[in-house]
């Protein structure tokens, strides 16, 4: 219990189980409730413990939908499964998202491998879709120095009768405005340009289709107004260290200010 009052741990709620009655009635007496869902599925016999600083957190309706997937929500009152978006944070989230663009561009469209994973996948951010726990799409985002790119949007086969496609594009325009873009760029097939036109996108003018990877592509472009809560220069510092896409709750390096600084480096010599 030590280890868990300290700053690195101070959102992690408890699990825990009682064999008895006495045990039931202790868990109860300290603050657990019996039940909890986690991974979708819901298990009566876990107690959960949730810590204060997470009793007060918005529902995942009310996340930015950049950032409003949760393995432990619960499904919506109309039985269908729930669309969720997260960024690509952790290896298995990045192995996630290639195994969705395998399915979508090396198995459907033929694209070699070397032309689809083509060396840009660490230089940018990626978003996630998810239908219910089950990841289904996937979004690509780079960085220019006054403009952003959309691009490698992908939806396995069996979701594409779902919104996903829709949201994953709203979450990564919403995603880039809050971290103060303003342009967007991107790269339609000509068989998609209804798509794209739908959230505001225009074809660039006195610019010619150009080919990439056996289809043909229409350069588009798209502005937006800058956010009121777009990150800027200036911004709280805390804000700036936050994981990416999480910004509006503390992060672990926030927690850590709890600590006094010690200075660990201070009797260790400058080269």
């Amino acid at each position: 219990l030590e280890k868990m009052r300290s700053p690195q741990y101070i959102d992690v709620d408890f699990y825990d189980w009682a064999r008895t009655e006495e045990g039931h009635r202790f868990m109860c007496a300290t603050g657990f409730v019996k039940g909890t869902r986690r991974y979708g599925v819901y298990n009566n016999k876990i107690y959960h413990y949730q810590r204060h600083i997470n009793r007060n957190r918005q529902a995942p309706e009310s996340w930015p939908i950049y950032n409003n997937y949760r393995d432990d929500a619960p499904p919506p009152p109309d039985g269908n499964r729930r669309i969720s978006v997260k960024p690509v944070r952790t290896m298995e989230e990045f192995a996630m998202m290639m195994a969705i663009r395998s399915a979508t561009y090396l198995a459907e469209q033929s694209c070699p491998y070397h032309e689809e994973f083509d060396g840009n996948d660490f230089c940018g951010a990626h978003l996630i879709g998810f239908i219910g726990d089950e990841p289904a799409g996937a979004l690509r985002i780079r960085y220019f120095a006054d403009f952003c790119k959309l691009e490698r949007l992908a939806v396995r086969p069996e979701y594409r009768r779902s919104r996903l496609a829709f949201r994953l594009v709203r979450a990564g325009f919403l995603f880039a405005r809050r971290k103060g873009y303003t342009r967007f760029y991107g790269h339609a097939q000509e068989r998609l340009l209804d798509f794209w036109q739908r959230f505001g996108g225009r074809p660039m003018k006195d610019r010619d289709t150009f080919t990439f990877s056996d289809f043909n592509y229409v350069e588009m472009e798209l502005e937006l107004p800058l956010l009121e809560n777009a990150i800027q220069f200036g911004a709280d510092p805390y804000l700036i260290i936050r994981p990416e896409g999480d910004w509006d709750r503390p992060g672990v390096l926030e927690h850590s200010s709890g600590r006094e600084a010690s200075e660990p480096l201070k009797n260790i010599k400058a080269a």
